[in-house]
């Protein structure tokens, strides 16, 4: 047999690199090193764990109007969301490639999932009030994009409202379970009640949640906790970074405690 080199052209390449193969193996394994080089990094990315980006919002008010007091079920459908301002809150989702993400504020009445784009809103506020005053506070929501819709969908599409300021949500994965929160903290002039109140019904979700599991809180707590320092005699060193801004303040102590 024939065992002299020949030159020979890579057709698999673009580039069409002229490589030296033996004539019983066309184009052997020197062929095509770009080749080689793309099937490495394939390869790569898939031994890669998968990412996912998070953010969290606080949008003020997704109220454009006062019309309807139940604000986002006023049209013919309960499940699509009619105020305009979650649209725009969503395609910025879709723009930066946020998979889910924590609003608050929203100041919507009532809790229920609201389908919206590619996204599904799951929306947590307080209760539709009897009278005309139709005060509107606080208001919490999560929003997961068509990424990991299965994920919820395969939990078995569980969440909670816990009220206007914490709404849950459960994603399972094929070996994992990851538990979302989305938090929004009274503000500093808020009655203590209610503040023991926000932050017992956050450790609760957070001691809910199984040793192996992970959890995201996304918030806005309304607080300042500064930043680490070079006094040995704060506690709180070890929890806080170097990054921190403003000093701390009594919200931020009762979210450090």
């Amino acid at each position: 047999m024939d065992r002299r080199p020949t030159p020979c052209k890579d057709r698999t390449s673009p580039d069409e690199v002229t490589c030296i193969a033996p004539r019983s193996s066309p184009c052997g394994g020197l062929a095509n090193p770009q080749g080689n080089q793309a099937r490495s990094l394939r390869r790569e990315r898939k031994r890669r764990p998968r990412v996912s980006s998070f953010a969290s919002w606080n949008v003020r008010s997704l109220v454009e109007n006062d019309g309807d007091i139940q604000t986002a079920r006023s049209g013919s459908s309960a499940e699509v969301a009619d105020d305009k301002k979650i649209e725009i809150v969503v395609r910025q989702f879709q723009k930066y490639d946020i998979e889910a993400a924590g609003l608050q504020e929203t100041k919507w009445f009532d809790s229920g999932v609201y389908s919206v784009s590619d996204a599904m809103v799951l929306a947590s506020g307080g209760p539709i009030p009897d009278d005309t005053a139709k005060f509107r506070h606080a208001g919490v929501a999560i929003v997961l994009r068509k990424s990991l819709l299965n994920a919820w969908n395969n939990g078995g599409n569980q969440w909670r409202a816990h009220g206007s300021r914490l709404v849950s949500a459960k994603l399972k994965f094929k070996t994992s379970w990851i538990h979302l929160a989305s938090c929004y903290a009274p503000t500093f002039g808020a009655r203590r009640e209610d503040k023991d109140r926000f932050y017992s019904d956050l450790r609760q979700f957070a001691l809910s949640v199984p040793e192996k599991d992970q959890y995201v809180i996304f918030g806005d707590f309304n607080a300042r906790v500064g930043s680490s320092n070079s006094d040995a005699h704060d506690r709180w060193n070890l929890v806080r970074g170097p990054h921190g801004f403003g000093a701390l303040n009594e919200a931020g102590e009762d979210l450090l405690s």
